[in-house]
């Protein structure tokens, strides 16, 4: 279902208003103009009448034929005009048979009124030019309405062609009116995650400057809270990785005493080996706590891969074998360093064979992909690891972890504008890659 848009919303608005304007103006003018000519063709029937009757009145002395003859002439002109014309004496009618005369009803009226003559709507008029004679013209409503129907029809084209025109303007103008608005909306979308700073607060429609210091508003309220956040995260790190650093000196120091059987060596040995995973977890939360990379250097994402296995213990990094080609990417060599690490640590603790770790670049990405021999992760978890503290179903009782070191990776190959990619291997195992976009000058 298509969300309502504020322009299409405006637009046929609009166009119900012109088209209720013109509705209204067609209509109006209708009636006026009907209203106009019926008042004017009343004008025209009574002076027909009272110069019809004056003339009678001249001819008073003269022979009833010659009378007659008189008022079938003026009927026989008013034939075109679709006019009906009765003179009543009385009861006598001049100029026809009373037997055949359709208006004495009206003999006795003086002005017009509307009537229904013989199933024809007409308006019927009278006048008296003696207190014996009375003259009375009828005169049909539909041709006088019929002759304005051209002029009605010129209107409503004309109320239309403008309805027409006005639409199309009427959506440039709104288009025109909302261009601040998509150009807010295009300001707000191009902003890096958590950037800081405002969006501008002029752009030329109030509504929109009272909705970016609204958005300016709510930036800064998650501004101080990611902020706090980050503090807090950075501060209990830091309180960690003091004490964690005493106990793995203090271990070490114990485990280089002679005295030591091989059951106490083999205790302190896991104590190290878990004040080093705990350390491992601090440096990902403080990872995960940047919300940027806190330098953009230029990195060999090959000569990484080679420092990363130089600082693991001989028998680690025995198992690995690296294959490395030029990759010339721009970011954090700290935080590469750290997601880099933890993919190989991921790959040595799930496969007990060769880790393969290949680093490719060209003009399009690059790429430090790690592979290992081990179950894998199923296809319906490949999304769900990558968030914090999630692992793997297959495997996670045999292998301890925190669940940080997919995430850790994620959001940093996120920071360097890249991604990561899992995918199971066809002969098995895992294939994790951190694309990144190569090195070009700023």
């Amino acid at each position: 279902m298509s969300l309502p848009s504020i322009e299409r919303a405006v637009v046929r608005a609009y166009l119900a208003s012109i088209g209720g304007v013109s509705l209204a103006i067609v209509v109006v003018s209708a009636v006026m103009t009907t209203w106009v000519v019926v008042k004017r063709d009343d004008a025209e029937t009574q002076a027909l009448a009272l110069t019809l009757g004056a003339e009678l009145f001249d001819h008073r002395s003269d022979p009833r034929e010659t009378l007659d003859a008189l008022v079938q002439h003026e009927l026989g002109e008013q034939h075109w005009f679709q006019r009906e014309i009765e003179v009543w004496q009385g009861e006598n009618r001049i100029g026809g048979a009373a037997v055949t005369g359709r208006l004495s009803g009206w003999a006795h009226q003086r002005g017009c009124t509307l009537a229904n003559v013989a199933g024809t709507p007409s308006r019927v008029c009278g006048a008296s030019v003696d207190p014996g004679t009375a003259v009375v013209i009828a005169s049909p409503i539909r041709p006088l309405i019929a002759a304005q129907i051209p002029i009605l029809a010129a209107i409503a084209l004309a109320a239309l062609l403008a309805t027409a025109a006005f639409g199309v303007a009427a959506r440039g103008v709104v288009r025109r009116s909302l261009r601040p608005l998509k150009e807010f909306e295009e300001s707000v979308a191009s902003r890096p995650a958590l950037a800081g700073g405002h969006v501008s607060s002029d752009w030329g429609a109030i509504e929109i400057d009272q909705l970016a210091c609204t958005f300016n508003a709510l930036l800064t309220r998650i501004d101080a809270a990611v902020a706090r956040e980050q503090r807090f995260v950075s501060n209990a790190a830091h309180e960690l990785r003091t004490p964690l650093t005493r106990l793995r000196g203090q271990i070490d120091l114990v485990r280089s005493e002679g005295s030591l059987n091989a059951e106490s060596r083999r205790r302190l040995s896991l104590a190290a080996r878990s004040c080093e995973e705990l350390s491992r977890s601090v440096d990902a939360l403080l990872a995960l706590a940047h919300d940027q990379a806190a330098s953009t250097e230029a990195v060999d994402l090959g000569d990484l891969a080679l420092d990363v296995v130089g600082g693991l213990d001989d028998d680690d990094a025995g198992r690995i074998r690296v294959v490395a080609a030029p990759a010339l990417v721009r970011g954090d060599p700290t935080l590469l360093a750290l997601a880099t690490r933890n993919l190989v640590d991921n790959a040595l603790k799930y496969s007990s064979r060769t880790v393969e770790v290949r680093v490719s670049g060209d003009s399009a990405h690059c790429s430090l992909a790690v592979l290992d021999e081990g179950p894998g992760i199923p296809d319906a978890e490949l999304m769900s690891v990558r968030g914090p503290f999630v692992r793997g179903q297959q495997g996670a009782d045999a292998v301890r972890g925190s669940g940080l070191g997919l995430a850790l990776v994620e959001h940093v190959s996120t920071l360097h504008e890249g991604s990561l990619s899992l995918e199971n291997a066809s002969q098995g195992g895992l294939r994790a890659t951190m694309i990144l976009p190569p090195w070009r000058p700023t």
